[in-house]
């Protein structure tokens, strides 16, 4: 079949008359497909029949049976690669994850991480022990898990005086914890 300008406009309007084909088959092969996704297949299925209607050089005899064959082989190439896609990026975000936790365990697995970590410690208990004596009592109660109310009842104390022991405390130790910080720079 040799399409003059006189047959453009018939395949144009046969074209858009399939769109709609496309489109459902599309959304049948793939439920989670974006819009763009659609409008993106829809578009390389018509520029394929465009370019072999315009080469002149296959015989087309059922045009409406060679856009449906164009349109379905191309949806499904097209799903197939996105597909695919898709898998490499799982892949990709799953070895990037697995690569992230296999750097942090050796991290924790080193000596040096092991002495760090009992160092910081270290300091930490310097730090709480070097608080008056009231305030490092209900430091040291509420970093065992405890809270001013059951700080107060353990002392017999009012629950606004644990609580202001506390905060005070907590207060001090954020500041000796700073002051070695800004040291430390």
């Amino acid at each position: 079949m040799n399409f003059s300008k006189k047959k453009i406009p018939r395949i144009e309007k046969r074209l858009e008359k399939f769109s709609e084909l496309i489109r459902v088959t599309i959304r049948r092969t793939s439920s989670r497909i974006s819009q763009e996704d659609i409008d993106d297949i829809e578009q390389e299925v018509k520029i394929k029949i465009w370019k072999e209607l315009l080469k002149s050089e296959k015989k087309i005899y059922d045009l409406n049976s060679y856009i449906c064959r164009v349109a379905y082989t191309t949806t499904c190439n097209i799903m197939k690669n996105l597909s695919i896609q898709k898998k490499m990026l799982t892949i990709h975000d799953e070895e990037e994850t697995k690569m992230s936790k296999q750097k942090n365990s050796w991290k924790i697995h080193t000596p040096d991480y092991h002495l760090e970590k009992q160092e910081i410690m270290e300091f930490i208990r310097k730090s709480v022990n070097s608080l008056i004596d009231s305030r490092r009592q209900v430091v040291k109660l509420y970093l065992l898990g405890r809270n001013s109310i059951e700080i107060a009842e353990f002392f017999g104390w009012s629950e606004g005086k644990s609580r202001n022991l506390l905060y005070r405390g907590l207060a001090d130790l954020k500041n000796i914890l700073r002051k070695d910080h800004e040291i430390k720079k």
